[in-house]
């Protein structure tokens, strides 16, 4: 389950149950910080958390509870840029700039921040979130600081950031980044002045689906689980296609034609699909199968030779081999089934995420992507 699903599944309980909480987001970076704009973190008033914004340089803990207490949005700036502050111990070392928003989570808007995640979460539709997360100096109440507005690709905007013409103006650019997951920020005119927004497109969770569920699937389930896929596995053996088995998996398939098995679990291009059966004419059926689909990611675990025929069997066309990752994986000379599952990962991430997967010492410029 990613960070963004349990912020929503306690978001939703905290509703149903009538419990206090804050949201912490982060709206501005500059230099270095240990997450980027768009960021959450949910408090509770247990002072439990889901979530994390730094490795612990950010006094939040009171400051969310003051926002339960008052039921205010307000805005910190956090500053790490300090030398002092890494000599004495006190800071994190990652010397940036970074502004946060600190809102209560029933704040009285509509839609609630629950509503704007549940579209990309909970239905699968891609959204767009605009958020002010600075108001117009010279009247703060045309466009009130935390204000939403909710973009989808069906239906009018929901929500409003103030104004009609500011909704309008800002709908235009939030549209823009439907299916994306940019994070963009730009000042639009309010009340005399500008209105600093904050725009985020929120797309569905990433899935990886494993057609084989045998011993070797086990670990891959859980580190796909770990690192924020939603898993499927699938396999034609009862013996295996057993929940129990693989309790990281969101979902377990039996099914025994690999054609209709595809077709039930629909991947699109933030799917990644790997065949692990170990069965050559099954790999070569499922193969087959997913050549026709969007899967962002299609990997067969394997020796190379034995995935060049399958790649033949199947049919796949030098044109779209592109997704084809055969054998699957990254080159970190994995052995044991958790190693070989670590670097299959470590692989779809990467191609996911449209990234080479090499060392990061050697990536010119941000480690994170800056906002335009």
């Amino acid at each position: 389950m990613t960070e963004r699903e349990r912020l929503l599944d306690r978001l939703t309980a905290m509703e149903r149950d009538g419990q206090p909480g804050a949201v912490a987001t982060v709206v501005q970076v500059s230099g270095s910080s240990y997450r980027r704009a768009g960021a959450r973190m949910l408090f509770g008033a247990d002072r439990e958390r889901v979530g994390m914004l730094s490795a612990g340089c950010f006094d939040l803990d009171d400051r969310a509870q003051q926002a339960m207490r008052t039921g205010r949005t307000s805005r910190r700036r956090y500053d790490t840029t300090a030398p002092a502050d890494v000599v004495i111990g006190s800071g994190s070392g990652c010397r940036g700039v970074v502004d946060i928003l600190l809102a209560p989570v029933d704040d009285g808007r509509r839609p609630s921040l629950r509503e704007c995640l549940e579209p990309p979460l909970r239905q699968g539709r891609p959204a767009v979130l605009a958020t002010v997360v600075e108001p117009p100096a010279a009247d703060p109440a045309r466009a009130p600081l935390g204000a939403r507005l909710l973009v989808t690709g069906d239906g009018p905007a929901r929500g409003s950031l103030g104004g009609a013409d500011l909704d309008a103006a800002v709908e235009r650019d939030a549209r823009s980044l439907l299916g994306s997951e940019r994070v963009t920020a730009g000042r639009y005119p309010a009340g005399g002045g500008t209105a600093q927004v904050m725009i985020e497109g929120l797309t569905p969770v990433r899935r990886l689906a494993v057609f084989g569920a045998g011993d070797d699937a086990v670990p891959l389930a859980e580190i796909g689980a770990q690192a924020g896929l939603t898993v499927t596995l699938v396999d034609h053996r009862p013996a295996y296609a057993d929940p129990q088995r693989h309790p990281a998996a969101t979902a377990v398939l039996l099914a025994a034609d690999p054609t209709g098995a595809v077709g039930r679990i629909a991947p699109g291009p933030r799917t990644a699909c790997v065949s692990a059966t170990h069965d050559y004419l099954r790999d070569a059926a499922i193969l087959a199968a997913l050549k026709g689909t969007p899967a962002g990611y299609v990997g067969v675990i394997g020796p190379r030779s034995r995935a060049e025929r399958l790649i033949a069997e199947a049919g796949w066309e030098a044109g779209d081999r592109d997704r084809l990752y055969c054998p699957a994986g990254l080159d970190i000379g994995a052995q044991t089934p958790e190693e070989i599952a670590l670097s299959v990962v470590a692989e779809i991430l990467g191609v996911l995420s449209a990234r080479t997967a090499g060392h990061l010492r050697d990536r010119a410029g941000p480690i994170h992507d800056r906002p335009p």
